[in-house]
């Protein structure tokens, strides 16, 4: 408590007394404040309040000691809400981390969540822990949010970005133009499109097959994890890793109407070794250099 605090706080002590019958001298009131003042005035009222309501301890007025009883017991009553409140949290953080992976940003509505993933480490970190390191991350994430939620929100570290989100801007940086990310298929349209007015639409990771119209009106770029014509196709990553390959080539071509047969713009090597996630950021990185090229 603090000084401001005093005029409330010896008026929830006398009140409290009154219900006794009791009244209390102002040397007595010092020496409350004296006992009570590390503690916060809403707790102090509140652990009197607990007092004068318990069925048993609530039958004789208090001592500085019975009110600390109670502050402590409400401590660990908030500090175990707190942790479940957490482990819900978590359990947000790895169901995005199998609906997002590294690439895309996950939209945490809570920003103290998003706040302890980037203090253990950020979005592309954790996506790349195994299971068994997932759940020893788990007590640091608890422990992290409990941590966060005592302290005010706007010091908080809350922005999130996956890969996607931070080779967008260290583009816009490296080429003092404007990239817009199109993750939905129901986006990639004429429309859209035509509102945006691209200079040229990249594809680095894009499963689907883009619409005629699209290509025949912009200037469209695949990034094709093989050497190109060999590996033309769908799943060129999991091919070459069954087939033994340890390094490819990333293509850039041209998109056409033939799949993965387009005019070859670049080519990069690209490493195979690590597992999938490795292999994957690593591309990111060559194919961003690739783009400002």
């Amino acid at each position: 408590m603090i000084d401001t605090d005093r005029e409330r706080f010896a008026t929830a002590l006398l009140a409290t007394f009154e219900v006794y019958g009791k009244e209390l001298s102002d040397m007595v009131v010092k020496v409350w404040w004296a006992a009570l003042k590390p503690h916060g005035i809403d707790e102090v009222c509140s652990a009197l309040t607990k007092h004068i309501s318990d069925p048993e301890r609530g039958q004789f007025p208090p001592k500085p000691a019975d009110v600390i009883r109670f502050m402590a017991t409400g401590e660990k009553e908030q500090l175990e809400n707190l942790k479940s409140k957490a482990e819900m949290q978590w359990f947000n953080v790895t169901h995005a981390i199998a609906k997002c992976g590294t690439y895309r940003t996950p939209n945490f509505k809570d920003p103290i969540t998003a706040a302890a993933v980037n203090s253990l480490g950020g979005w592309v970190h954790i996506c790349q822990k195994t299971t068994q390191q997932l759940e020893f991350l788990q007590k640091q994430f608890v422990s992290t949010y409990v941590d966060f939620e005592r302290r005010p929100i706007e010091h908080l570290p809350c922005h999130v970005s996956g890969l996607e989100d931070i080779q967008r801007h260290k583009l816009e940086k490296k080429t003092g133009k404007n990239f817009v990310a199109i993750d939905n298929k129901k986006d990639l349209n004429q429309e859209n499109l035509n509102s945006l007015n691209p200079e040229h639409i990249f594809f680095p990771h894009w499963s689907y097959i883009i619409p005629e119209e699209i290509f025949e009106n912009f200037n469209c770029v695949i990034f094709h994890m093989t050497d190109l014509p060999y590996g033309r196709g769908g799943s060129p990553l999991q091919n070459l890793i069954v087939r033994g390959h340890k390094e490819t080539m990333i293509s850039a071509i041209q998109c056409v109407k033939e799949l993965d047969a387009g005019p070859v713009y670049l080519k990069k090597p690209l490493s195979l070794e690590g597992c999938a996630e490795e292999i994957f950021i690593r591309a990111n990185h060559i194919i961003e250099d690739m783009i400002i090229v």
